[in-house]
């Protein structure tokens, strides 16, 4: 049990359930108010969101030391040339992506335009997002065990870098580039030990980056003029705070709203989890052009969520449930917890992989990677889907983990 609990992997789950479910609940308790005029009520105690996280902490604990690990399989050392070919690939076509988004979309594309109503090279951008987390993911991973990165590495992360710069549509999309500039210019900063110096260098990036989260939340969803008069006002920074406190609970309200009324809701969990399905034939449908096409909008477990979580209304939005509250989305409570625990540790497990040889990281390096893998602890119910851009991005993730990151002369030398 505690060689279990000092696992990489996880530490990650750890952080993960202390961010999103821990600090909401305390946070709460001082927001009621704020976070009913954004949420539908609920006045259940959080104790029982508490119990729930630690009885599903316990089974995924549990789960863990009795299923074996896979490391034997060892994948051959020219996959790891495939991917960095492909990571090129990927990453270019994500740059010519964000230019179209930069001339013909704006900031607040998200709230005004649906994904299949846009040009086909945006439609390839929001494809490819998840798949670029999955390009630095690896790339940090080599620069931990070898302490620099490849020359096509840094091509590729400086395509992504601009990319993600043109195509900023969301308040936490500034996160990325700020993880690829410390990565490129900066880089002993995500394996050496936290000094003086570099609380230097972080403290302004740490600092633009809150402010840019919070303007482009703002603007994203009430327009640029809108935040500008936010910052400017004398109370703008109270009203902030409460703001991203209160956004940042999606996942935790979620779980509350399901457990005051829907952990035995059969007729929702079925619809929901039947929904994927209808999901799954609908891109069948989309691959396949001489089928029918989708003749009625599908209710997904994230329009689903929406509805049952939020007041204000909006025409086709979707929230995840998280991972926890993904738990009320599936037949049969409590046995779905052995579901959500089963896809926790393939995640948490290909984690401990890609971790194996590497002895030197920081605090920093465990906030970027949980950045860049959140969406597979966020969408559980994505896996159920199938032909989903997350699933396939999670197939490579998994796989990945059985590649060699460290570096090899056949087809590595150190740039200086």
């Amino acid at each position: 049990m505690k060689k279990s609990l000092n696992s990489i992997g996880i530490k990650f789950l750890v952080l993960y359930l202390f961010f999103t479910y821990c600090i909401q609940m305390i946070l709460v308790q001082f927001l009621r108010e704020e976070m009913s005029e954004l949420y539908n009520s609920t006045e259940l105690s959080v104790y029982y969101a508490f119990l729930l996280m630690v009885l599903f902490f316990i089974i995924t604990i549990f789960l863990y030391n009795i299923l074996p690990s896979i490391r034997k399989i060892q994948i051959s050392e020219s996959f790891f040339q495939i991917f960095l070919f492909l990571g090129l690939i990927i990453s270019f076509i994500y740059f010519i992506s964000s230019i179209d988004f930069f001339i013909n979309y704006n900031i607040s594309f998200r709230h005004k335009v649906r994904i299949r109503d846009a040009s086909f090279l945006v439609k390839i951008l929001f494809t490819l997002a998840i798949f670029i987390k999955i390009v630095v993911f690896m790339h940090l991973v080599y620069l931990l065990k070898n302490h620099h990165l490849l020359k096509i590495q840094k091509i590729s992360l400086f395509f992504i870098l601009i990319g993600s710069l043109l195509s900023l549509n969301s308040s936490m999309g500034i996160i990325l580039p700020a993880i690829i500039f410390l990565m490129l210019f900066f880089s002993s900063i995500f394996y050496k030990k936290i000094n003086i110096e570099n609380i230097f260098i972080l403290f302004p990036i740490i600092v633009v980056l809150l402010v840019g989260v919070v303007f482009l939340g703002l603007a994203n969803k009430s327009g640029v003029e809108y935040a500008y008069t936010f910052f400017s006002s004398s109370d703008g920074i109270m009203k902030l705070l409460v703001k991203v406190f209160t956004r940042i609970s999606a996942s935790f309200m979620s779980l509350q709203v399901l457990l005051e009324n829907h952990v035995f809701d059969i007729n929702l969990q079925f619809e929901t989890f039947l929904s994927s399905f209808d999901v799954f034939i609908q891109k069948i449908k989309i691959l396949l052009p001489f089928l029918d096409t989708p003749s009625r909008d599908i209710i997904s477990v994230n329009r689903t969520n929406f509805l049952l979580l939020f007041k204000p209304f909006n025409d086709h939005a979707g929230t995840s449930p998280g991972l926890l509250g993904s738990i009320f989305y599936l037949p049969f409570f409590p046995i779905s917890i052995i579901f959500i625990s089963f896809y926790t540790l393939i995640i948490i497990k290909s984690i401990n992989r890609y971790f194996k040889d590497i002895k030197e990281y920081n605090i920093l390096t465990v906030f970027c990677v949980l950045y860049c893998l959140f969406t597979f602890f966020e969408s559980p119910l994505s896996i159920l889907s199938i032909l989903l851009p997350v699933n396939f991005a999670l197939l490579i993730f998994v796989i990945g983990s059985f590649i060699s990151f460290n570096r090899r002369k056949i087809y590595a030398k150190k740039d200086n």
